[in-house]
């Protein structure tokens, strides 16, 4: 598939989307076993997501950048 303009918004749209649905998973999943997890492993899982989406997100970048350059 061949990047076009007129993809750059459903795109977003997208990401914008899976962003927010993931954030509201983790919400509703750490609300609703509050009670069974300690805070220390609320932190640590809150720790290790952000981890792992900068992790991901890094990726992305060095494969974007490598992508322009050849």
């Amino acid at each position: 598939m061949e990047l076009q303009p007129a993809y750059a918004l459903p795109f977003s749209a997208a990401a914008a989307l899976g962003m927010a649905s993931w954030c509201l998973l983790m919400a509703w999943l750490i609300n609703r076993f509050r009670a069974r997890l300690s805070p220390e492993v609320i932190t640590k899982v809150h720790r290790v997501m952000g981890v792992c989406v900068l992790v991901l997100a890094l990726y992305f970048a060095v494969a974007f950048v490598q992508s322009l350059l050849g």
